[in-house]
């Protein structure tokens, strides 16, 4: 579910905000600053401490709707960048030394640094080549009431009627059995994906031991 709003985000702060020597000096003796060029020297700032190896981790996604009208769900493996660590010198706990070093140069705890995209170089903590891309997490607005009526309405849907309950509505509506499934769904002003086959068959059937069609 989307959080709303992320008002100035994506955003990143000018260079002249980072300055390499404001860091303490033992972060700074874990940085190893390549040959940049430009005034701010925009190079990266290999972090030489303490990383937090990649490893493969399962990542779940939606796909689609059953005939039921239930989510499915995919996976796959997908291999985390490797991170750079260390410890906070004002939270205490170890954090990733990329909002760690964010965090001290902006004047923020590390606790209220911004979701961050990170520089393509998995070692580098140069917060010049970092982006703002959302609010801190404890900071993000919950789902408005809109958008919690909508997935509840989806997931209530007819997810857990039986096929004679949905034979008895498409009764009631006097809905063609000559139809697709999500096209009976609409008439009887259901969400696609809320009448299966079998339902649908078993209504014809109803339709035919009854001597029903269109034209009656």
């Amino acid at each position: 579910m989307a959080y709303s709003p992320t008002h100035g985000f994506p955003r990143q702060r000018p260079a002249k905000d980072f300055k390499f020597k404001l860091l303490p000096e033992n972060l700074r003796n874990k940085i190893e600053r390549q040959p940049g060029r430009g005034p701010f020297n925009d190079s990266h700032w290999l972090w030489t401490g303490a990383v937090r190896a990649s490893k493969p981790r399962l990542r779940m996604y939606r796909t689609s709707r059953d005939p039921e009208g239930r989510w499915q769900t995919g996976g796959c493996y997908e291999n985390d960048r490797e991170t750079p660590r260390c410890r906070d010198p004002h939270e205490g706990g170890t954090h990733d030394a990329h909002r760690v070093v964010y965090g001290l140069l902006t004047c923020t705890s590390v606790l209220e640094v911004p979701v961050l995209q990170r520089c393509a170089h998995s070692r580098c903590v140069n917060p010049q080549h970092m982006v703002e891309i959302a609010p801190p997490r404890g900071q993000r607005q919950p789902p408005t009431f809109e958008s919690l009526e909508v997935e509840l309405r989806e997931n209530q849907n007819t997810a857990v009627m039986t096929d004679d309950e949905i034979v008895e509505l498409l009764r009631k509506k006097d809905a063609s059995p000559y139809q697709m499934p999500d096209e009976a769904a609409s008439e009887c002003g259901l969400p696609p994906g809320s009448i299966s086959f079998g339902a649908l068959k078993k209504y014809a059937e109803w339709c035919e031991e009854h001597d029903r069609d269109d034209d009656s």
